[in-house]
């Protein structure tokens, strides 16, 4: 079994006495009726301001359906499709389930989750109303898997009160170019300011280099078939080269990122940046510690065509033979139900995936969604494969770290990311 590219042995004792046992007993996970109806168990991997979110979403649907008892149990994220895998193979598995779009081909794959085409039909959920770039993945052989809830993306944040201690008006800010956003930094950084907060470990730089791949008109990562790669071969391994150099020169030529920021959120928060790439989660958190000095922008087109990396939470239907016809359609209700009322999700500052509810009152009077509501049209996602997430690849991501630390040179370093990927690929 293969979770993220690395080869996983599920033995039976330990699916007995680890994972299973503590996170997925038979009174947290297996369907029951709820005194009042149907009970459906829902498993979800959100914490923070988005688990609130979706808490009071849950709330009022039960509220609004008193036939219909949603159950939501938050499972912790690092750990959550483990939970999930180990939940099926044990007979244990939830009623519904939220997956990110990108790690569907690995959940089919492993034979967790199931078509779902009928089952949204019959509640009249329509494909058209989705925004196309979540859609892609969310289908395999021609078989819906997932239905899209929403895009969160990555987006430039700013601070007007620093910009304007630097001497730059934010009512006139117009990034036009790499080069643009480079020359705005240096005259931040003149003033005693970072420039930009962000990390230089995890799977962050991964998504603005695939970003900058993108912008510099860089085709698919991986081949139609998703077998091999693709970023190093003929056509492009010199744009994957340059967008890596791009990304390496913001570190180590000019400067724009400090190294060993420890907390590049905090640091924005605190008044010391100018700017910050982050997701759309971030939107109030970010408000509230600034006000109205935050500043919201999409990712700007930095090279030539916009692009913006970008990941969706998808509702997914795990195998469960344990729930009834009853229970799978109820899923389906609220499913429904939550994509109608997609703007009450929207409070947590990502993008609904149903193109219609951008055009609600409700979701317009959210601050700053409409600065950032049209990305969506042009997200870039990591690819999807049976195998392999590169969210979370930790060999691929240990090798864009040691470009980024200088420890092997650019051209190398891309070359080596392509081959741990074809390796992974073939395991």
């Amino acid at each position: 079994m293969k979770v993220a590219g690395k080869t996983k042995v599920l033995v039976a004792g330990v699916l007995i006495a680890g994972t299973l046992a503590t996170a997925c007993s038979p009174s947290q996970t297996q369907s029951a009726v709820h005194q009042s109806g149907t009970t459906i168990v829902f498993w979800d991997l959100f914490g923070g301001a988005d688990g609130t979110t979706m808490n009071q979403i849950v709330k009022k649907f039960n509220q609004t359906h008193p036939s219909i008892h949603v159950q939501e149990e938050t499972q912790d994220w690092g750990q959550y499709y483990t939970k999930l895998i180990t939940a099926v193979l044990g007979g244990k598995a939830p009623d519904l389930a939220i997956s990110h779009v990108d790690h569907i081909g690995i959940l089919k794959t492993q034979g967790v989750i199931e078509p779902l085409d009928k089952e949204a039909a019959s509640v009249g959920i329509k494909w058209s109303q989705f925004f196309e770039p979540p859609m892609k993945d969310a289908v395999i052989n021609g078989k819906h898997y997932a239905i899209p809830l929403d895009i969160h993306t990555y987006l430039l944040f700013y601070n007007k009160k620093v910009l304007q201690s630097a001497g730059i008006s934010p009512s006139q800010l117009n990034i036009k170019s790499y080069n643009d956003f480079v020359s705005i930094c240096d005259k931040v950084k003149g003033h005693g300011y970072v420039p930009l907060s962000f990390g230089e470990s995890g799977w962050g730089p991964l998504a603005i280099w695939e970003t900058f791949y993108y912008q510099m008109g860089g085709t698919s990562l991986l081949n139609k078939a998703g077998t091999k790669e693709t970023f190093t071969d003929a056509t492009n391994d010199a744009v994957a080269i340059k967008a890596m150099q791009k990304l390496y020169d913001l570190y180590n030529t000019s400067h724009i990122i400090p190294s060993n920021i420890s907390n590049p959120d905090e640091l924005f928060k605190s008044g010391k940046a100018a700017f910050c790439i982050e997701g759309t989660w971030s939107v109030d958190d970010f408000h509230k510690a600034l006000g109205d000095q935050l500043g919201v922008a999409q990712m700007p087109v930095f090279f030539q065509q916009p692009a913006a990396w970008a990941d969706s939470h998808t509702f997914v239907l795990p195998v469960n033979p344990n729930r009834t016809p009853e229970q799978t359609k109820d899923a389906m209700v609220f499913v429904k139900w939550v994509e109608d009322h997609a703007w009450m999700w929207a409070k947590a500052g990502h993008i609904p995936a149903n193109k219609t509810v951008q055009n609600t009152p409700q979701f317009k009077a959210l601050p700053y969604r409409r600065n950032y509501g049209s990305q969506a049209s042009f997200v870039k996602y990591f690819p999807m494969t049976g195998t392999v997430w590169m969210m979370s690849d930790n060999e691929i991501l240990n090798e864009l770290q040691g470009i980024l630390l200088k420890q092997t040179p650019v051209a190398q370093g891309v070359q080596e990311m392509g081959q741990i990927l074809d390796r992974q690929l073939q395991e």
